[in-house]
């Protein structure tokens, strides 16, 4: 990022010239150019550069609404509870639901590459620019599958 003492003075610039700005006086349209300028100026030096950037992890739920088809005797209709929770009965049906996101946080590529390890442990012997090839997500970047 640029130095904010820069970027200050192109805001006190671009105050001078607001202050000298009258809509009711013809002739205003170089005003409002300069402004325009600078304030783009601004924006650009304000956005973070690349080495800004930092990775976040962000863990989610899955949720799937799942149904189940249990036979059961009539006197006692619950018993089909106890086999869907025994997971002894065949699914019927899902329907995907979507994520809820629980948590966050900010970890340095170090950390990351450690969770890569834990949570991928078949791959933990790639490279770490492999890792971030097929678990990473860099902005902007959309899966690709």
């Amino acid at each position: 990022m640029m130095s904010n003492e820069y970027i200050n003075f192109l805001k006190q610039e671009r105050d001078v010239l607001l202050s000298r700005f009258n809509p009711n006086t013809e002739g205003t349209g170089h005003y409002n150019t300069a402004v325009s300028i600078l304030n783009s100026r601004i924006e650009e030096l304000e956005q973070p550069e690349e080495s800004d950037k930092v990775w976040v992890l962000v863990e989610t739920i899955g949720t799937y609404r799942m149904r189940y088809m249990v036979e059961a005797p009539a006197a006692h209709p619950e018993y089909a509870l106890d086999t869907v929770t025994l997971e002894e009965a065949k699914e019927f049906s899902q329907k995907w639901i979507g994520e809820t996101i629980i948590s966050d946080r900010v970890v340095t590529l170090e950390e990351a590459l450690a969770l890569s390890d834990v949570d991928n442990d078949y791959c933990s012997g790639w490279s770490d620019e492999l890792k971030m090839k097929n678990f990473f997500t860099k902005e902007g970047e959309i899966k690709d599958y």
